[in-house]
């Protein structure tokens, strides 16, 4: 899971953040990895922990561990899509947290994306020109 846009974070998170609060974005990265891990994926969220390690069955690394290079089965990219043609994995998806103007998704991006998760159906229809089945309406509540 890429949570980060290459760079420090305005405030630093992980998987214990929320006892003290943190954002629904980052709580949804938190809660998404660990439902990942009791599915039997081995997650790692890059991000800007406050602490390199495990919580909950899930590795936060800083952001610049992140190997470009390495192979991945999956990446999950959040809040955007600039790696889906840079590295190499077995599929490729996209978390959507935000509005986009669905411009922003050109051909070229969608070639290298296999799903793009949005958070409500109103989210999906943001991007008219994207067929349905790129789509995985996954919301962030209960």
């Amino acid at each position: 899971y890429m949570a980060n846009f290459g760079g420090p974070h305005f405030e630093k998170w992980d998987g214990e953040s929320y006892k003290k609060g943190i954002g629904g974005s980052e709580t949804a990265v938190c809660e998404l990895s660990k439902e990942f891990v009791k599915a039997g994926y081995k997650v790692t969220v890059y991000g800007d922990p406050f602490n390199k390690g495990e919580i909950d069955g899930v590795t936060y690394l800083p952001w610049y561990e992140f190997n470009e290079r390495d192979s991945f089965n999956i990446v999950i990219q959040w809040r955007g899509w600039g790696l889906n043609n840079r590295i190499k994995c077995r599929r490729f998806y996209v978390d959507l947290h935000d509005l986009h103007n669905a411009r922003d998704f050109q051909p070229e991006h969608l070639e290298f994306i296999d799903k793009i998760f949005v958070k409500s159906k109103y989210h999906r229809d943001v991007f008219p020109l994207i067929p349905d089945d790129k789509f995985i309406i996954c919301s962030n509540g209960i």
